[in-house]
């Protein structure tokens, strides 16, 4: 197993638990809201809940795709020698 294939691998792994707070959020936001419209009757209030639960689980979720998707194409562009290089790069072919 190369090194790319371990990043290729891990880059899955990264955007499946970007996914995973993005659904697990939504679902934690909806029975908050639920449970405080059930005892307080208060749709504003539930409301307020699922946009502030909901929208931290999505910053969160797409801090995990963006920064990875940055680092592996970063690796990218480390670990391919452009074809215009007259120089070998540092990491090697």
């Amino acid at each position: 197993m190369g090194v790319t294939t371990t990043i290729e691998e891990i880059a899955r792994g990264v955007e499946g638990l970007g996914i995973v707070t993005l659904v697990s959020g939504l679902v934690i936001a909806l029975v908050r809201a639920a449970n405080i419209l059930i005892h307080s009757r208060s749709g504003e209030g539930a409301y307020r809940t699922v946009r502030t639960v909901f929208g931290r689980s999505i910053l969160l979720g797409l801090e995990f795709l963006v920064r990875f998707a940055a680092a592996s194409s970063g690796w990218d562009v480390i670990h391919r020698s452009p074809s215009w290089s007259s120089q070998p790069h540092a990491l090697g072919s």
